[in-house]
């Protein structure tokens, strides 16, 4: 389970791990609001809102997240 959330300006993603029934936390990008898809593979894509209030885009390509991007201003 993946849960995408704002904490300080940071994007956060949070991943429950059943497997030791705890949750993870990662820092992914500043912003001010996001959404959250999973592709086929499981791999998370985040679009959000830049503090300068610009669309932004990353994703994690299973090892890293990609450089975000500015697709709109």
């Amino acid at each position: 389970m993946a849960v995408l959330y704002i904490s300080g300006g940071q994007v956060v993603l949070g991943d429950f791990d059943p497997s030791n029934d705890k949750w993870s936390k990662q820092d992914i990008v500043s912003g001010k609001d996001a959404a959250l898809a999973l592709d086929a593979g499981g791999n998370p894509h985040v679009a959000y809102i830049t503090t300068d209030d610009d669309l932004g885009y990353t994703y994690f390509d299973g090892a890293s997240w990609s450089d975000p991007e500015v697709i709109d201003s």
